[in-house]
């Protein structure tokens, strides 16, 4: 799939990882009109995100799967993976008001991660075009994400995977993949906003009542 075929008009958007990078430069050009269960969360193995579609969310996030495994943000939050599908939160768990062996912020945490479940399946149920932003993945991980997402997709869906390279500029990949636009770009904070802009140059989100 070309990056011209990813051009136009979706009544859906979600990230699908790897980190907040993804859901922020989702928000920097208008496209992210909702929370998805990715966002705040930190996914480096696209197999362990396929898991989690194939198995649709199963036991995400369920406390027997979780452990502490360090902190974020300079040690202001928790940093809790789900070791079943290899995600951590990093945002969810304030070492302020949460211990190592009790986290009170959990119930509210996983209420919020349920709704944003619901909202994913209710998207890929009725959305006619649905765009997911991917970053980090290899062609034969994209080709199981793609399977996965036929299973789960009602209609139309293109998944737009950028990986990391040092050079300036876009390049697309040309991988044979028809849902899936696999192009290598800068994935360096705020610098090189002209590529965004050309990456999503002529995408829309369209929000129905």
């Amino acid at each position: 799939m070309q990056l011209a075929q990813t051009r136009g008009s979706y009544d859906a958007v979600f990230s699908l990882g790897s980190n907040c990078y993804a859901a922020n430069k989702l928000a920097i050009h208008q496209l992210r009109h909702y929370s998805g269960v990715l966002d705040w969360m930190v996914s480096p193995s696209l197999p362990g995100v396929s898991k989690l579609l194939r198995n649709r969310f199963a036991g995400f996030m369920e406390l027997p799967h979780m452990s502490v495994i360090g902190t974020h943000a300079g040690g202001l939050n928790f940093l809790i993976r789900d070791n079943e599908y290899n995600i951590m939160s990093a945002h969810d768990f304030p070492v302020a008001y949460n211990q190592l062996d009790h986290w009170a912020s959990y119930p509210s945490f996983k209420e919020k991660v349920n709704r944003r479940i619901l909202r994913f399946f209710e998207k890929m149920e009725c959305s006619q075009r649905i765009l997911l932003l991917r970053l980090g993945g290899t062609y034969e991980e994209a080709l199981e994400l793609q399977d996965e997402l036929r299973a789960i997709v009602k209609n139309q869906f293109h998944v737009l995977l950028v990986n990391h390279t040092s050079n300036y500029g876009v390049l697309e990949c040309h991988w044979p993949l028809e849902h899936i636009c696999a192009i290598e770009a800068p994935l360096d904070g705020e610098a090189n906003t002209d590529l965004w802009n050309y990456i999503f140059a002529g995408v829309q989100h369209i929000s129905f009542p």
